[in-house]
């Protein structure tokens, strides 16, 4: 049934996280909202397995960040506080400190550094804009207080 909602809200063309993400967290409609969520659990497959509130929480967190080509948003060797979800542009995964080897392009609703959410590592590659792109970001602490919480609540409520 929401699948089948989500689907009418697009095909109808006035919703689109581009235009949803602008919008003020506390100024959103319930469309705006569900319309995001289930953007995300559809075509995100990161958010695949969040449901309700936790993935609603997590979409209240997000915050739009914009690269110009050639920035480096992502460096090999520090530690991870974001993730990215890139919503327009692309990126390249260079694995060598000259940027000169790009090992794969990623685009539209690709995920990057997703893993220094679940685990503390450093970053195992570059990432570089290659045209202006633009992205939805996590941090680490908001997505671990989202996470977490509801997780420990349906424990505590079992």
């Amino acid at each position: 049934m929401n699948r089948l909602r989500f689907l009418r809200m697009q095909k109808g063309g006035k919703y689109s996280v581009k235009k949803i993400i602008k919008v003020e967290v506390v100024d959103r409609t319930e469309a705006q909202h569900f319309y995001l969520r289930m953007h995300l659990k559809i075509h995100v497959p990161f958010f695949a397995n969040y449901e309700g509130v936790t993935l609603h929480n997590i979409c209240n967190h997000l915050k739009q960040k914009v690269f110009d080509r050639g920035d480096v948003i992502v460096q090999k060797g520090e530690m991870g506080e974001e993730m990215y979800v890139i919503l327009l542009g692309e990126v390249g995964v260079y694995f060598d400190d000259e940027l000169q080897n790009c090992v794969v392009s990623l685009g539209e609703n690709k995920v990057f550094g997703e893993r220094s959410l679940q685990n503390s590592e450093e970053r195992t590659a570059n990432i570089v804009a290659h045209k202006v792109t633009v992205c939805l970001v996590l941090s680490k602490s908001d997505f671990n207080e989202q996470v977490f919480h509801i997780e420990h609540l349906q424990k505590v409520y079992r």
